[in-house]
């Protein structure tokens, strides 16, 4: 929430809240910035793909 108070936009990890009303105040503080708020989830495994 900080970096969007400081007008920049965020990259998080899944899951991006650990409760609803987190959730709730998070997208708030989103849409009153006019920031971007993407969630990514990492597939990182320790196998190689092929």
């Amino acid at each position: 929430m900080a970096a969007l108070k400081h007008s920049c936009d965020v990259m998080a990890e899944k899951p991006f809240a650990p409760t609803r009303a987190d959730a709730d105040a998070i997208l708030d503080a989103v849409a009153r910035s006019g920031r971007r708020y993407i969630v990514m989830q990492n597939r990182a495994t320790s196998k190689a793909p092929g």
